[in-house]
C-alpha cells in the first residue's frame, strides 16, 4: 500500500495539512561572519516539486537494478535526493562526504555494483576546504562507473566575475574547480528545468530494502520495516510544528532517520552543515537562538566534543530549547541537561 512509502509520507501526506508556503526544510551552511549567513529555507511546495522532479530524473536513469550511492555532506539535496529514491523504490547508499579515505570509498563502490553516484563538487567544514568531487574521481578510477551527478555547492558559476577577496570558508569559492568527464559527470541542476513535477508514489513490497549501508567492512541491507522502527522512537520526540536541530557531523545514517522522522511528523528540520565550533564553540547555542529552535537532536560524538567548551554554550539565549535528543548511549544525559538546563532523553540506534 502506498502509506508504506516513506516520501509519500514526508510529503503528500501533509498536503492541505501545512501550506503551500510554510517553511519544511532549513538548511545553514559553514559560513558565519556577525549578521552573515549562509542559508536556505524550502517550502512545502517547493519540497513537493523537487522530491517528485528528482525522481522522475531518477527513473530516466533506470536505477531499479543496483543502489544509488549518495556521497554528499549534509547539504540540502541529501533529503530530496533520499526521498525520491524511497519514492520510486531505489534502494540509497549512503556515504558521508566527511569520510575523505580514498580507499575505503572505492571498496564500498566497487562491492556495491552501483553504477551511479550523486555528490557534491566540494564543501567547507570550519576552514577545510574538503573536495569531495577529486576524492570520487580518486576512487573511481579502475571502477565502472556509468555516471556522475554533480552538485555545484562550492566551486564558481563562470558567468559570474569573481570577487576582489577570497574568503576562507564561505562559497562560492573561485579559487576551486573541478574536472568533469566528458559522458560521465553532468551538473546536478541541468536535469531539473526539462524534468516533470508530477510524480506519484509508488507501492512497495515487504521485500524493498530502502537503505544499504557500510557496516563492519560489509554492506548491511535495512529493511523497510527495520528502518520504520527506528524512524518511531524518533518521530516520538518531535512534535508538530517544533524546529529540529539535528547535529550529526559523520553519521549520514543518523542524519537520514532524522530528518525523515521529523518531516514524517509534520516538524522542520533544521540541518547543519558545518563545523560544529566554527567560527567558535558557540556555533550550535547561536543557531538554537537564532532560528528559535525546539528541540536539539544530537549524536553523542558530537555532543561529547561540545561539552568541551560549555562557557560558549551559555553565550546565546537558549529559552526557546525545551528538550535534547541524544543519539547513543546515557553518559552524557545528565551532564548535557545541567548545562543546556533543560531535559535530555537518549536513543541507540546502532545497528
Amino acid at each position: 500500500m502506498v502509506t508504506r512509502n516513506l516520501s509519500y509520507k514526508c510529503v503528500d501526506a501533509w498536503k492541505g495539512k501545512i501550506t503551500n508556503e510554510a517553511t519544511r526544510l532549513y538548511w545553514i551552511g559553514n559560513y558565519y561572519d556577525m549578521d552573515v549567513y549562509d542559508e536556505s529555507e524550502l517550502s512545502a511546495e517547493t519540497v513537493d516539486i523537487l522530491v517528485k522532479k528528482c525522481a522522475n530524473i531518477f527513473k530516466e536513469m533506470n536505477l531499479k537494478d543496483k543502489p544509488l550511492i549518495l556521497y554528499l555532506p549534509n547539504v540540502l539535496q541529501l533529503p530530496i535526493a533520499t526521498l525520491a529514491s524511497l519514492r520510486i523504490g531505489l534502494t540509497v547508499l549512503p556515504i558521508s562526504a566527511m569520510d575523505e579515505n580514498v580507499g575505503y570509498l572505492r571498496g564500498i563502490i566497487k562491492e556495491s555494483s552501483a553504477d551511479t553516484v550523486i555528490t557534491v563538487d566540494g564543501f567547507w567544514y570550519g576552514t577545510r576546504l574538503i573536495r569531495s568531487k577529486e576524492l570520487l574521481d580518486e576512487a573511481v578510477m579502475d571502477v565502472p562507473i556509468k555516471r556522475i551527478l554533480v552538485i555545484r555547492h562550492v566551486s564558481p558559476d563562470e558567468k559570474m566575475p569573481p570577487p576582489q577577496v577570497h574568503l576562507i570558508g564561505r562559497r562560492p569559492y573561485y579559487l576551486y574547480k573541478v574536472a568533469m568527464k566528458e559522458n560521465r559527470d553532468f551538473w546536478w541542476s541541468g536535469f531539473f528545468p526539462k524534468a516533470s513535477s508530477d510524480c506519484e508514489a509508488e507501492i512497495l513490497g515487504t521485500e524493498y530494502n530502502p537503505l544499504l549501508l557500510p557496516h563492519k567492512d560489509a554492506l548491511l541491507p535495512i529493511s523497510m520495516e527495520e528502518l520504520q522502527a527506528k524512524i518511531k522512537h524518533v518521530e516520538n520526540f518531535a512534535q508538530q510544528e517544533d524546529i529540529n536541530l539535528i547535529i550529526s557531523t559523520r553519521n549520514v545514517f543518523y542524519q537520514i532517520l532524522c530528518f525523515i522522522s521529523i518531516l514524517k511528523k509534520g516538524a522542520t528540520p533544521l540541518i547543519y552543515e558545518g563545523d560544529i565550533k566554527h567560527p567558535d564553540p558557540s556555533r550550535i547555542s547561536q543557531l538554537i537562538s537564532t532560528y528559535k529552535v525546539t528541540k536539539l537532536i544530537i549524536t553523542e560524538a558530537d555532543l561529547s566534543e561540545l561539552l568541551n567548551y560549555k562557557e560558549y554554550i551559555t553565550m546565546w539565549e537558549l529559552k526557546t530549547l525545551n528538550e535534547i535528543m541524544i543519539l547513543g548511549n546515557e553518559e552524557l544525559s545528565e551532564d548535557a541537561g545541567i548545562t543546556f538546563g533543560v531535559a535530555c532523553k537518549n536513543i541507540n540506534l546502532a545497528l
